[in-house]
């Protein structure tokens, strides 16, 4: 581990993002990701920034609306 000067109210720096995505790809809980960068570098971090650093990466939902009625919409053809 390599010291870094990290700048007045910065709160992340670049790779560190890379290390917590690592630790979650990996199955690692955000709790269990805080208490792996405790005991590998001596760094405390919340499990709301593992939680903002996870979920800026995930995927946005593209699924579609379902109609007012809940049934998925007719996608036959009355021309076949």
């Amino acid at each position: 581990f390599e010291p870094k000067i990290v700048a007045k109210h910065q709160t992340r720096f670049t790779g560190f993002d890379d290390k917590i995505l690592s630790m979650y790809s990996r199955g690692m809980s955000t709790r269990e990701i805080e208490a792996r960068l405790l005991e590998m570098y001596g760094i405390e971090v919340s499990p709301a920034l593992v939680s903002q650093v996870t979920e800026a990466v995930q995927e946005p939902d593209h699924r579609r609306e379902l109609p007012a009625t809940g049934s998925p919409p007719d996608t036959s053809r009355a021309d076949s």
